[in-house]
């Protein structure tokens, strides 16, 4: 029968415990486990082996009964002493398997209070517990919000408080003193006073924002607690008096409150200033001081309620968390350049592109999206991301122009000029811009019919090749000028070009143009009266035609000069026989050709030879002579007036240094004929004189008439 159980004896044999330490709760308890699992063990051997024994004497009767004899066999009586004495231990391990877990019970519940003594830094022999029943309408006092209450006590007390829903009942664990004190707190907290102040639910919200504020003006032990509801705010104090007065304290509170509402542009915005789980709305009730909520019924409007100088500040801070907090997306249409600058190959993999690649790790959410078969750059996310997305493009875009630039240069005439497009399509001054500019490519194309030149690679680069074609064309405008200088009747007189002679055009072109300028720089072109000079050239080839000119021009005038002849100056400048400029001409070897004009009209004089400037010097001292001069008329009234005019003159410049001319036609061979015929005699000297010559006319008139024309001789 080992392992049944203990051998008699077993269990009132004594213990030496002489030797042995006091064992600890923990070290008891488990020894006491170890006992009751023992003892279960045995117990359940015991009784598996009195089964056995039981099932065999069974048989053993039932094969008795079944001999004529009707006697057991030895071994069967043997066995039912054995089944007896078997009965009588599983009964006495029974017993002390029940003992067992009681001793364990009693020890794990010491252990238990002894960690909460421990936890709460009690000896365990001041250690105490005690309990409070309330009524259950109070137990929500004794708990508090979320238990605040019993955490406060909890911590104020150095206790523990466990409270049971169902019993009402309050068990309190720690220092007896402290259980005392605490159990104490908890009957004044179920016998509190209460004062209830309706309010809305923004109202009752600020209530909560402030209820430290509103609790540090209130008397010790008055505490403000907001109904769940949001219906109204519950005062509990220890006494009706001071809950009234704590109720007067906050409707002064609400009394003072400022609301203002926002409405929003879209019902999506009031998500964003709630945000998830209320985060967003929570930590701006935290940072304005103000109770921020969106209204009932009203989908865009959003309340705030709190005091008049921070309601204001707290709109501000709605506005800017919208600002911040509102998703929206920005697209950038991307064509095949963009694509290059995202660093992107044909197949629209994003894997390996640098410049996308570079965008991601700045800017969250960025995406490539399609919408009818035109890719997109999009990016995701509130309005300043949007602006640094906006920002890093940019920035991306420029560098990559910068370093992939590219233009096209239309063709003008003078850029054409410039490169010689006549000569061989431009071929050879590309290739030498080309080389002026090695870093840039320099390509002529042509658009149709329209050439242009295609400059690609850095943008310092391009616009450096653009400078040098621009040069180009700059050069060619300078050396290739076109000018029209006019020439007068003197430049064309000294050209000698008054005859219109191809031998004689050939001789000016052959005397204007400068040794080294082209045979075709330089044109003489003749439109009716108008001469001209057209230079094509640079400004100084132009210069130098012009200064060839007036070269020619000045030496010609100083042998030869040409003036106007005013209309009084002429008699004078003529002398009186009208002989004096053919008499200066032939005097000092020059030709003087005075222009045929109407008596009375201005007159153009040339002179030219060796001997121009003694005549230009006598011709200029009688017309200043005659400067001063003024005219008087006498009238002619027949032919013999006519010829006492006519041979007047030479008296009228002698007697008085007055000029005359007349305005009748006079033809000596007619003399003697007695038609008459009117006119008069223009008379032009000194104003002093005129008075004089005047009279004696008119008496060298009457004289004629009476004695012919001997009277003419005693004039003056």
């Amino acid at each position: 029968m080992s392992g049944v159980g203990p051998p008699r004896g077993a269990w009132t044999r004594p213990l030496d415990v002489s030797s042995q330490r006091e064992l600890t709760v923990e070290e008891k308890v488990e020894k006491a486990r170890n006992e009751v699992a023992r003892y279960d063990r045995e117990g359940k051997l015991g009784r598996d082996k009195l089964r056995e024994l039981q099932a065999e004497q069974k048989k053993a009767e039932v094969a008795a009964k079944a001999d004529k004899a009707g006697k057991l066999t030895k071994a069967a009586i043997a066995r039912r002493k054995e089944i007896a004495d078997l009965e009588s231990r599983v009964k006495i391990s029974g017993i002390r398997h029940g003992e067992a877990v009681d001793r364990l019970a009693s020890l794990e519940w010491e252990l238990a209070q002894r960690k909460v003594a421990e936890s709460l830094g009690v000896e365990f022999a001041d250690y105490g517990e005690d309990e409070y029943t309330c009524d259950s309408s109070k137990l929500g006092l004794i708990i508090g919000k979320q238990g605040a209450t019993i955490q406060k006590i909890q911590s104020y007390y150095n206790v523990y408080v466990e409270v049971n829903n169902r019993t009402c009942v309050a068990l309190i664990k720690g220092a007896r003193a402290q259980v005392q004190q605490a159990k104490e707190w908890i009957a004044k907290l179920a016998t509190e006073e209460t004062v209830k102040v309706n309010t809305s639910q923004d109202q009752c919200g600020a209530v909560q924002l402030y209820k430290d504020a509103l609790e540090a003006q209130l008397a010790d032990g008055v505490r403000v607690d907001p109904h769940p509801s949001r219906k109204f705010v519950t005062v509990v104090a220890l006494d009706k008096a001071a809950a009234e007065a704590g109720a007067e304290v906050v409707n002064k509170f609400l009394a003072g409150l400022a609301t203002e509402t926002l409405e929003l542009t879209a019902t999506e915005d009031v998500a964003v200033v709630v945000g998830k789980q209320g985060r967003t709305i929570s930590a701006l009730r935290e940072r304005t001081g103000c109770w921020i909520s969106s209204a009932d019924g009203q989908a865009r409007l959003v309340t705030v309620l709190g005091p008049p100088e921070k309601v204001e500040g707290a709109m501000e801070a709605i506005v800017a968390c919208l600002k911040d907090q509102k998703k929206v997306t920005e697209y950038i249409e991307l064509d095949d350049e963009k694509r290059q600058a995202l660093g992107i190959q044909r197949n629209w993999r994003v894997n390996g592109a640098k410049g996308f690649q570079a965008l991601a790790a700045a800017i969250p959410r960025l995406e490539i999206s399609w919408d009818k078969n035109k890719p997109y750059l999009g990016c995701t996310g509130n309005e300043s991301q949007i602006e640094s997305f906006k920002e890093a493009w940019d920035k991306l875009w420029k560098a990559y122009q910068w370093e992939n630039a590219w233009e096209e240069v239309e063709l003008d005439e003078a850029m054409k000029g410039g490169l010689d497009m006549d000569k061989d399509y431009g071929k050879a001054k590309i290739a030498e811009l080309q080389q002026r500019c090695p870093k840039a490519w320099i390509e002529l194309k042509w658009r149709q019919s329209t050439p242009y030149v295609l400059l690609q690679g850095r943008r310092d680069e391009v616009d450096a090749a653009k400078l040098v074609l621009q040069a180009t064309a700059m050069e060619y405008m300078l050396n290739n000028i076109r000018a029209v200088l006019p020439l007068g009747p003197v430049e064309r007189d000294a050209l000698g070009l008054e005859g219109g002679k191809w031998t004689a055009k050939r001789m000016a072109l052959e005397q204007l143009r400068p040794p080294d300028a082209p045979r075709n720089a330089i044109d003489i072109v003749t439109t009716g009266a108008e001469v001209t000079v057209t230079v094509k050239g640079n400004q100084q080839l132009i210069d130098a035609v012009t200064a060839r000119i007036q070269e020619i021009t000045h030496k010609c005038m100083a042998e030869n000069w040409a003036t106007v002849v005013p209309a009084k100056a002429v008699q004078r400048v003529l002398g009186p026989k009208g002989d004096a400029l053919t008499k200066l001409g032939e005097t000092h070897d020059a030709t003087v050709v005075l222009q045929a004009a109407p008596p009375g009209s201005d007159r153009q004089l040339v002179v030219k030879g060796p001997g121009t400037p003694a005549v230009k010097a006598a011709v200029e001292a009688a017309i200043q002579e005659s400067e001063g001069f003024e005219e008087a008329v006498v009238e002619i009234t027949n032919r013999d007036d006519a010829v006492v005019a006519s041979r007047l003159r030479q008296r009228l410049r002698k007697n008085f240094n007055v000029d005359s001319w007349s305005d009748v036609d006079r033809d000596d061979s007619k003399a003697g004929d007695a038609t008459a015929t009117s006119g008069h005699l223009h008379l032009i000297g000194p104003p002093d004189a005129l008075p004089r010559a005047v009279k004696g006319v008119q008496q060298a008139y009457e004289g004629s008439s009476r004695m012919g024309t001997m009277v003419i001789r005693d004039i003056g």
